[in-house]
């Protein structure tokens, strides 16, 4: 048997391929060659490109970095994959300028060849000799192996960079003829490689071409953030912990006051489980976001720029980036990226949620600190492991706090518009058909099809009263809003998930909301009912819930009044409330868990179902928990205190969120915890 050691010979293509299949286009390949006049140390970047749209194009690149030895050129620059910046990484090692180096991988400079077959380089370290390197691309073509071709290296006395250091780049044999949206998309490209958020004095980078018109006025980020309405700015520490701001600035004649709100709170999953970010290396997060609203009666009436340039900048520009020491991680925020959902979420539910192309926002970690967000080998993103996933986690999390102050702020934007109305009880009809050709098993097929009729009737009937009436001021068109979504996500996901539970229980939810609205609408004959014993049915009803998650609920029974009211919507409202309380008081993970419930008077001519629990209170202003759509339950949709709110509007009475010291009955361990009271005129 014979034997022998070899070694792999890589082929000379090789180096062309690096360049085709790890940069993905020719705005990446620029962005990789800034990059390593960043890690220079260059305080400024020049980019020009000259008669771009003709084959007599030509691309250079100029910084005023430390530029490079002979030896780095021969030894670092000419070596595909050598890793020295990753081990400067590892080791923590910083620039003069305190940077880590963002290109770690050895391949950004073989992307030239996705910009043109001949490069010339001229580089010049302090205190040495100009370097020349001459490359064409075309010899590897014809080439069978790397070592067959020769590449050029000329050291002489400084020509170019005299006096100076610094790397000069030219690329010409361009592998094609630009166009001017190219240019356009190339400038958002570099506008974007620094964060527009925090803008790094010591490091710009300058875009030039010659052709006539091509450099014209475009709207820049300082100039169409002033029309953003909503603004957003939080960190989140490493315990979890985010302090934001959040900032609602109407243009002026709106008929709406500017409000500000600063706090902190304690970041939760989806469970209410508090998020630990420390855990996956992800380090502080700083996050900022402004959003837009681009409905046409708005613009048509307060936008002051220019519409069609806003627009524009937003589909161009719209999403959330992510940097990393101040330079962008690709391609996070770019069209075809998606990376948080918003775009799927806002069809769902587009009163509620927000999408890219209303949105401009930057996420900002630090290099030292998030070293398990690890990137891939084609430099477009993070690895997608525990730690990125806990990084999506952390960045939801804060937007939808965002929304449930963004959202209360939204509702004079709805006034005088027609909710579009769509024929909701075809699209029923449709999903039935489609349940009935799945696979899903006789008996859950049944209990859906009895569903969706129920569903199919209460929504006929809360759509005609939409139609015909206000009564005790519901906005039906969100009711029928939400009620579509839910359809439209059912029907989506009808085929893929078959006996999935939490498909199921999608439309025993939408079942349940329905009926509801509809149960308020018939406005229910109303008949004298003791409030202690609707509590204790309430009491009975969440029982299994309240044993669940080790909660107790102590009903003071010193006290009972008699009221006219629907009994059903009555302990309907009361479950909502304790359902709040459940998620608040779990989520704080509060020890010895209650709720407290009685019947007191402590407002004139009003007796009241007092309801408390021993959490720590409400987190958004009360007035704004009742409007729709707001809320801070991570996948909550925001309507349980609305129904609330009906509910009491429809029996003539008040629901309100008084402070501890005006119940005299409220036990002490309630005192800071949320209150909520459901008030009933007294008959004379």
């Amino acid at each position: 048997m014979k034997s022998e050691n070899l070694v792999f010979k890589p082929r000379a293509s090789l180096l062309l391929q690096l360049g085709d299949q790890l940069i993905r286009n020719e705005n990446i390949a620029i962005v990789e060659l800034i990059k390593n006049s960043y890690d220079a140390d260059a305080s400024i970047v020049k980019v020009d490109l000259l008669d771009i749209n003709s084959p007599l194009g030509k691309i250079i690149i100029e910084d005023d970095g430390y530029g490079m030895t002979s030896d780095i050129v021969k030894n670092v620059w000419l070596e595909p994959g050598d890793n020295h910046k990753k081990e400067d990484v590892r080791t923590n090692k910083i620039s003069k300028k305190g940077r880590l180096p963002i290109g770690e991988k050895g391949i950004g400079r073989f992307g030239v060849h996705k910009l043109g077959n001949k490069i010339k380089l001229i580089t010049k370290h302090l205190n040495s000799k100009e370097v020349c390197v001459n490359i064409d691309w075309n010899k590897f073509e014809d080439a069978k192996y790397l070592e067959d071709v020769n590449i050029e290296i000329t050291e002489r006395e400084p020509q170019y960079f005299i006096d100076k250091e610094g790397t000069y780049i030219e690329i010409t044999d361009l592998k094609k003829r630009w166009s001017e949206n190219e240019f356009v998309e190339l400038k958002r490209a570099i506008e974007h490689f620094n964060s527009p958020f925090n803008h790094q004095a010591d490091f710009k980078v300058e875009l030039y071409t010659n052709l006539d018109g091509w450099n014209g006025k475009i709207l820049t980020f300082d100039e169409i953030k002033e029309f953003a309405l909503y603004h957003y700015k939080s960190t989140i520490d490493t315990n979890g912990n985010e302090t934001f701001t959040y900032k609602f600035t109407p243009f002026k004649n709106m008929d709406s006051q500017e409000r500000t709100v600063r706090k902190t709170r304690l970041m939760t999953d989806k469970n209410g489980d508090p998020i630990r970010t420390r855990i996956n290396g992800i380090g502080v997060i700083d996050f900022e976001l402004y959003c837009f609203d681009r409905d046409n009666k708005i613009l048509n009436k307060f936008l002051t720029a220019d519409k069609k340039q806003f627009t524009q900048y937003l589909d161009a520009n719209g999403g959330i980036y992510v940097f990393r020491d101040g330079t962008r991680i690709y391609d996070y925020g770019e069209a075809e990226n998606d990376w948080l959902g918003l775009d799927h979420a806002r069809f769902n539910q587009p009163a509620a949620k927000i999408s890219n192309n209303i949105v401009i926002g930057a996420v900002n970690i630090k290099r030292t600190e998030s070293t398990d967000l690890i990137e891939k080998s084609n430099r477009e993103g993070f690895v997608e492991n525990e730690a990125y996933k806990e990084f999506k986690n952390v960045i939801k999390s804060s937007i939808d706090n965002f929304l449930s102050y963004r959202n209360a702020d939204k509702d004079y934007l709805k006034k005088d518009k027609k909710e579009k109305r769509e024929p909701v009880v075809d699209d029923i009809k449709q999903l039935k058909i489609k349940i009935d050709l799945s696979e899903i098993n006789t008996k859950d097929k049944k209990d859906m099809m009895n569903c969706l009729d129920r569903i199919e009737s209460d929504y006929s009937r809360v759509k005609e009263v939409s139609l015909l009436t206000s009564t005790a001021g519901m906005s039906y068109g969100i009711v029928i809003h939400e009620i579509e979504k839910i359809i439209k996500e059912i029907s989506l996901r009808v085929i893929t998930e078959n006996t999935s539970l939490e498909f199921k229980n999608t439309i025993y939810h939408l079942s349940d909301i329905i009926q509801n609205y509809s149960n308020l609408i018939r406005q229910k004959k109303q008949e004298n009912c003791s409030l202690l014993e609707i509590i204790k049915q309430a009491k009975f009803n969440c029982g299994y819930r309240l044993s669940a998650h080790n909660i107790e609920m102590i009903i003071n029974e010193n006290f009972d009044k008699h009221v006219k009211c629907s009994y059903n919507l009555l302990v309907g409202a009361i479950l909502n409330i304790i359902d709040n309380s459940i998620w608040w008081l779990h989520k704080y993970k509060i020890e010895n868990k209650k709720i407290y419930i009685c019947v007191a008077k402590y407002k004139p001519n009003y007796v009241s179902i007092v309801i408390a629990d021993n959490g720590k209170g409400f987190t958004i202003d009360p007035a704004d928990a009742i409007k729709p759509f707001v809320t801070q339950k991570n996948g909550g949709i925001g309507l349980g205190l609305n129904i609330v709110n009906e509910v009491m509007i429809s029996h003539n009475g008040l629901l309100e969120f008084p402070e501890a010291s005006e119940i005299v009955e409220i036990p002490k361990e309630f005192e800071k915890g949320a209150i909520v009271t459901l008030n009933f005129k007294e008959e004379t």
